[in-house]
């Protein structure tokens, strides 16, 4: 009887810290959001346990999908914001903020996009409108942009350091290009570079600072950057002195 008693105190003991240990009501009074990525078909298909943990938890979330190009221009000039509109109702019922993600990447785009073979002055003309388009639907509403995503090489060089993409090396300028524009299409919003494996001092960290401090050079205007944080033990163990 005493084990059995024993072991129903111990469980509502645990009970009662999870019911408490809510991470936005911990991080608020420290002054930090906290935030998750947002699928929009898992909150729209009415999952319980993924919506209400989502709206309980976080003060701020990020959409995993529904703002990338694939979701908002699936046609040239055709655009769809369902999904995002899905999303930025369920983020205001919730009291959410929202980080959107994002308006330029290399990857997650429409076959006409990546097949198109555009000449630069295309691709400028694309890139432009795309993102007054999408940043103009959104103005005022979000906090944030991933403006530009995953631009610098695992690899770089001093004398190469972007990938390869749709955009890069046919429109050489286009990360200046795509913050410009969203700058002008809402100029509320914070803008930021998101990218990965930058958070230790190594070869790719030192590009990411090269290409933020050149943008901030030419006077282009960004307020920061994203660090993915793909941290796994897989990887080892981060050696704390060295973060970037």
């Amino acid at each position: 009887m005493t084990i059995l008693r024993s072991l129903v105190c111990v469980s509502l003991i645990i009970h009662t810290c999870y019911a408490i240990a809510i991470l936005k009501d911990l991080a608020g009074p420290h002054g930090i959001m906290i935030g998750t990525a947002a699928n929009y078909y898992r909150l729209s298909s009415g999952e319980a346990n993924y919506t209400n943990t989502c709206a309980e938890q976080y003060n701020v979330i990020t959409p995993e999908n529904c703002m990338k190009w694939a979701a908002t221009e699936p046609q040239q000039g055709k655009f769809d914001y369902s999904q995002g509109d899905y999303l930025m109702a369920y983020a205001k019922k919730s009291g959410q903020k929202v980080r959107g993600h994002n308006l330029c990447w290399g990857v997650y785009n429409p076959d006409w996009l990546t097949n198109g073979k555009f000449n630069a002055s295309q691709l400028e003309s694309l890139l432009t409108n795309h993102i007054a388009n999408v940043a103009g639907h959104y103005k005022g509403q979000l906090y944030s942009w991933d403006v530009v995503n995953e631009a610098v090489s695992d690899n770089p060089t001093s004398s190469n350091f972007l990938k390869t993409n749709v955009w890069y090396p046919t429109l050489p300028n286009y990360i200046d290009v795509a913050f410009k524009a969203a700058a002008q299409a809402d100029p509320t919003a914070k803008l930021f570079y998101n990218d990965y494996s930058g958070e230790w001092l190594n070869a790719k960290s030192d590009a990411i600072y090269n290409l933020i401090k050149g943008m901030k050079d030419r006077g282009v205007k960004i307020d920061g950057v994203g660090l993915q944080c793909h941290f796994a033990l897989k990887y080892g163990i981060p050696n704390f002195t060295s973060i970037a």
